[in-house]
């Protein structure tokens, strides 16, 4: 009788566990699918940048942050030239080549904490926390180049316009991030046919809030 009832225990506690093995997979595959649709809300299907739904969660998260930690946070606009004669010359499967080819450009060449997010159409966003501006531009520059690059090596042309000055925050104007059509700042911009750099009008992009200068250190 003993005997019987230990038997019968150590089934039930097999049981027990082998039930509880299966809540814990189906708990992990759930977490898994959850983080896969997360992935698939927030980003850009083409390019595999961020889409605009983070770009809106992201830029005010981190220049809340950097109000209260006093740091800076430079963002930079860049976008394709000529991009609709592109598709209208050569079709949308060489324009989707272009973003492509970019959107792997500026995920490969950013830092886990920066946002490079896909702005709309041919038009890209890069968030720089804790990035001065000079050092914003630099690595925008060398993003730039890398782009061309790989342009040239895989016969493709209409390289990227980089602005020579990020917006940055804090500044002394509106909370608010503004695109304005004037042409008050001017991007670099890489000739389709070398690898020579001219200026361009640019739309102005402003991020910034009232408040005193940054008192952020700059990060490599």
């Amino acid at each position: 009788m003993v005997l019987r009832n230990i038997t019968q225990r150590h089934r039930n506690e097999l049981e027990i566990r082998n039930i509880n093995e299966r809540l814990v997979t189906q708990i992990r595959e759930i977490e898994s699918l959850h983080m896969e649709l997360r992935e698939q809300a927030i980003r850009d299907g083409l390019t595999g940048l961020f889409n605009r739904r983070y770009l809106d969660e992201v830029l005010p998260r981190e220049l809340e942050r950097a109000a209260y930690e006093h740091n800076t946070v430079s963002v930079v606009m860049i976008d394709i030239d000529h991009f609709k004669t592109i598709n209208d010359d050569r079709g949308h499967r060489e324009g989707d080549r272009l973003l492509a080819l970019l959107g792997d450009v500026l995920r490969h060449g950013t830092r886990s904490n920066d946002a490079a997010c896909r702005y709309g159409g041919e038009e890209f966003l890069l968030v720089f926390p804790e990035v001065v501006p000079e050092t914003a531009l630099e690595r925008t520059e060398s993003l730039r180049k890398s782009y061309a690059t790989r342009l040239r090596a895989e016969g493709l042309q209409a390289p990227p316009r980089c602005p020579p000055a990020s917006p940055h925050f804090p500044s002394t104007r509106s909370p608010m991030m503004r695109c304005s059509a004037p042409p008050t700042r001017r991007s670099t911009r890489l000739r389709p046919t070398d690898a020579t750099a001219s200026t361009s009008p640019k739309r102005r992009i402003a991020a910034d809030r009232s408040g005193g200068p940054a008192s952020g250190r700059r990060r490599s």
